[in-house]
């Protein structure tokens, strides 16, 4: 995954452009679900293939396959030699760098990127939710409303399908307000939709209900994942597209442990179900209030920009940086009054000052050294 979503940044500068390729991604990625999943209970079924582990190991062995066979292809003949974006120091190894790389942009981001950094925390709670959604679901499904194996197929089947028009409403949205408000609607339709839920399936044969929750589910579904990567990737800047992939990647996976775990406990405790998949809200509910401190979209888009023109530095020399950093902090208690990138002379004495201009370091107070 990291490796696919390192090239959207490089497909468009445009979001309205990037939304449709993201969102026919998406469409086609669950439309080969759905075709997948029906060719599966087609072929098991003319093969009297009834028993649970013979049917895991051939659907498994046709994923293989077929990964194989689109896999091998697109890295033998479609993807291209390009050189490496940068060079491993001196005196270090790929493993040593890479990792302190990671820290330094991850510490980078914390104090000077605050779009980036909300946004990794609002992901961190969407993610957590979604990802967990159709395992607490399909518990939910069997435990309190009795479904089996074949009724739950029918609403995975039908939660897959209407992620493709899902798709189509996260590319209208997003171009025509902008992706951190079309977001923070989709997360007001899953949580407006999970409450419901929890309202009205209660007991068995509610089998008709559960599927038109289904179609709102797959609605969100395909609605979320092309929303969120779109506004990511236009906030980013350009150049260190894989490692800052990385970072979104781990911060989607970092709470993913923690809804089944409430859901588990509660269960446990004696908590009815609908209890436990009405907490998903919680962490809708969450990301959608720290969606408001990524700020301005446009002001986000521009200020990944002036990184790409070299206006403002994403980062430093790390050892140069860390000296800089602490030394506006001690000068400064606003971190938007410090920019350490700019205030790095050449010989890396920090220097900071509270109104840096067109990348110029302002001369108004020239005796703020340390």
């Amino acid at each position: 995954l990291c490796a696919t979503y390192a090239y959207l940044p490089e497909l468009t500068s445009n979001h309205e452009k990037l939304t449709q390729y993201t969102a026919r991604f998406t469409a086609v990625q669950y439309g080969g679900s759905v075709v997948f999943l029906m060719a599966m209970v087609g072929g098991l079924s003319l093969l009297n293939r009834d028993e649970q582990y013979r049917s895991s190991t051939i659907s498994q062995t046709v994923v293989f396959v077929v990964c194989c066979i689109f896999f091998g292809y697109a890295w033998t003949s479609l993807f291209r030699p390009r050189p490496a974006s940068q060079q491993v120091p001196e005196n270090k190894t790929l493993v040593s760098a890479g990792f302190w790389k990671i820290y330094k942009t991850a510490q980078t981001i914390l104090l000077h990127h605050s779009a980036i950094k909300w946004f990794l925390v609002s992901a961190a709670f969407t993610q957590a939710a979604t990802t967990t959604f159709s395992t607490i679901a399909i518990t939910y499904m069997t435990e309190q409303l009795g479904f089996d194996s074949r009724e739950n197929g029918t609403a995975i089947l039908i939660l897959l399908l209407f992620g493709v028009p899902g798709t189509r409403i996260a590319a209208w949205l997003t171009s025509s307000i902008n992706p951190i408000r079309s977001l923070q609607t989709n997360l007001i339709f899953w949580i407006c939709s999970i409450a419901a839920a929890a309202v009205c399936l209660y007991k068995p044969d509610q089998q008709g209900t559960a599927y038109v929750f289904a179609m709102f589910w797959g609605l969100a579904i395909g609605w979320v994942y092309p929303t969120e990567k779109t506004l990511y990737v236009t906030i980013i800047p350009r150049g260190q597209e894989a490692e800052l992939m990385g970072t979104y990647i781990c911060a989607c996976q970092m709470l993913s442990w923690l809804p089944p775990l409430i859901f588990s406990v509660m269960n446990e405790m004696g908590f009815s179900m609908r209890s436990g998949l009405i907490t998903l809200t919680f962490y809708f509910t969450v990301s959608f209030f720290i969606l408001f401190l990524v700020g301005d979209y446009d002001e986000a888009v521009a200020h990944a920009r002036q990184i790409d023109e070299g206006i403002i530095p994403f980062a430093e020399n790390p050892d140069a940086l860390a000296t800089a950093i602490g030394a506006c902090y001690e000068e400064f208690a606003d971190e938007r009054m410090c920019q350490p990138g700019l205030v790095l002379d050449d010989t890396e004495d920090p220097m900071c000052t509270s109104a840096p201009q067109d990348g110029v370091v302002s001369d108004a107070e020239p005796d703020r050294q340390q």
